[in-house]
């Protein structure tokens, strides 16, 4: 995990440091909502250097603090809360009346206030926290509600092929760390739970063979929508607890979700052929369709801009925006509408048309406004992978642009108006009727952290051709 105590009541949150010196102001608000909701969380508890007697000294500050509390009474903070200091008291045998007093009231107090207008992975998150709380206090009310919300949920948001169905690697890490300590607790307690625990099992297996399949070499998971670094657990964290509670090996393949992986030699590339998210959920979704990123030994080559802030406003829309991702943009317009920070109005339909080992190819009708299909499939190739773009429709008057955004890292020179070399053994070429315009972007790998990058830029008019050659 990620170290955000710093200790001294000192914190650091999405890559922002605060020192609050003699006292924690719980409320604190300077730096967004979803930096309060981290402190309020208690994640911190298993921090290195965090003592038993800090973490219960913090928990009780926390305690008396209750009636000035803003934020960190909402139902998610809550249930987070809620889970980790369970975890706490469990791991150090806590047998504290007044804290499982606390237990007892935040439970009581989220059991009213179940978050089913969200939804997705908020709801989620209560039913653990309900199910956490059951077990812990051994009070079946709390326990049914938890059981029957996390029965009903990841039946459906977990899909066939294992992903979480918001469709965000990094909150599919979230769902599996999660499932992975319910499997814990019912390993580590006698609970009146424990019978859930094959299901949960099953589930556990699923997530995780969706990650098997969908990590790069070196176990880095690709940025496809709401999606940044050293916010969850990482892959191969995970892995490994997954590996430590005996969850059993699964291949699943990749199917619902709409990402596929193709491999040649040591590069890879992944790339989205599915659709944007749940229909009534699309709050994490970008409008991304069939954008890809290419990672060669191990590394990050061809890169999504990644997620810098849930704060509204131009950034958020900026990272959301079709052009932000490497796929074709039309007029300008974002393939599906994302607007106000999680909102998504018009949004695409997706047409697979060919899902072979080495061949993908899909439609969609994003921009039907227009009277236009875009067209793109995915090839393997002897040295490396083509991409082709189409346009169905009267492509007259209409600009097309497609984007590869590349990785601060890379070394780009041009060798023509048509081609370029990448970190000197990747030769990236487009068709020879159009010309690659280099211009800058900013890169997000982790939150509230923004690096200059170049992108490359490619109009065209009805067809495209992009080649990513590693014969060279």
């Amino acid at each position: 995990m990620y170290h955000t105590w710093l200790g001294n009541n000192s914190f650091e949150f999405l890559n922002i440091k605060v020192d609050f010196k003699d006292k924690i102001d719980w409320n604190y608000k300077a730096n967004g909502k979803l930096w309060t909701y981290n402190l309020n969380y208690f994640e911190w508890l298993f921090q290195p250097g965090m003592s038993k007697n800090d973490g219960l000294k913090t928990i009780n500050i926390y305690i008396q603090s209750r009636s000035s509390l803003k934020d960190g009474l909402e139902p998610f903070p809550t249930s987070l809360r809620l889970i980790n200091w369970i975890k706490f008291v469990l791991h150090y045998d806590v047998q504290d009346n007044h804290i499982n007093n606390a237990i007892h009231q935040d439970a009581y107090e989220l059991l009213s206030r179940i978050e089913y207008h969200l939804l997705g992975n908020h709801l989620l998150e209560n039913g653990f926290a309900l199910f956490f709380a059951g077990n812990y206090l051994n009070d079946r009310a709390l326990y049914e509600k938890g059981k029957e919300i996390l029965y009903q949920q990841l039946e459906e948001q977990i899909l066939s092929d294992g992903t979480h169905f918001e469709l965000s690697p990094m909150y599919h890490l979230h769902m599996l760390f999660r499932i992975l300590d319910v499997i814990q607790l019912s390993d580590d307690i006698s609970t009146i739970g424990h019978g859930d625990n094959g299901y949960f099992r099953e589930k556990a297996a699923m997530m995780v063979s969706w990650i098997e399949n969908m990590k790069s070499s070196s176990g880095q998971l690709p940025h496809f929508n709401d999606s940044a670094d050293e916010v969850a657990p990482g892959a191969e964290h995970l892995l490994d607890y997954a590996k430590w509670l005996n969850i059993k090996q699964l291949d699943l393949g990749l199917s619902d979700s709409g990402y596929r992986k193709f491999t040649v030699d040591n590069s890879e590339l992944f790339f989205d052929v599915g659709r944007i998210g749940p229909d009534y959920i699309p709050g994490h979704a970008h409008a991304d369709t069939f954008s890809f990123v290419l990672f060669l030994d191990g590394k990050p080559i061809i890169v999504d801009t990644g997620t810098s802030t849930y704060d509204i406003g131009d950034r958020r829309d900026i990272e959301r925006a079709t052009s932000s991702h490497n796929t074709v943009e039309v007029n300008g317009t974002n393939s599906s509408d994302v607007w106000g920070g999680f909102r998504v109005a018009r949004r695409l339909n997706v047409m697979l048309h060919r899902d072979e080992q080495e061949c993908v190819s899909a439609s969609h009708d994003g921009y039907r406004q227009f009277g236009i299909e875009l067209n793109r499939s995915f090839k393997k190739v002897q040295k490396g992978f083509e991409i082709n773009d189409s346009v169905q429709g009267n492509s007259t008057g209409h600009q097309f642009t497609a984007y590869i955004h590349l990785h601060p890292e890379v070394r780009i020179a041009q060798i023509s108006a048509n081609k370029m070399m990448l970190n000197d053994r990747i030769q990236l070429s487009v068709s020879p009727e159009v010309s690659l315009t280099l211009e800058s972007y900013l890169f997000c790998e982790k939150w509230n952290s923004l690096e200059p990058a170049t992108r490359v830029r490619v109009n065209f008019k009805e067809q495209l051709e992009t080649i990513i050659n590693l014969s060279v």
